[in-house]
């Protein structure tokens, strides 16, 4: 029986590969959700942190859910 694999990269990494698995720029993708394209920038860099309910939209904006992009 094969184990489950534990999740190990951060929300910003998991948030760059949805983005990109969803073929969208981050300035696309920051559209999608009524965001600036360099707040997206600074999440994907790790320089700030977005509310949870940003999170939420940016999950959405991706084509995910937040459960999917939380470590």
């Amino acid at each position: 029986m094969a184990k489950k694999q534990k999740k190990t990269k951060t929300f910003r990494e998991n948030l760059r590969a949805a983005r990109i698995a969803a073929g969208l720029s981050q300035t696309e993708a920051a559209n999608a959700c009524g965001a600036r394209q360099t707040t997206w920038s600074r999440i994907e860099n790790g320089h700030v942190w977005p509310s949870i309910e940003n999170a939420e939209r940016y999950a959405q904006a991706v084509g995910t859910t937040l459960k999917d992009l939380l470590p």
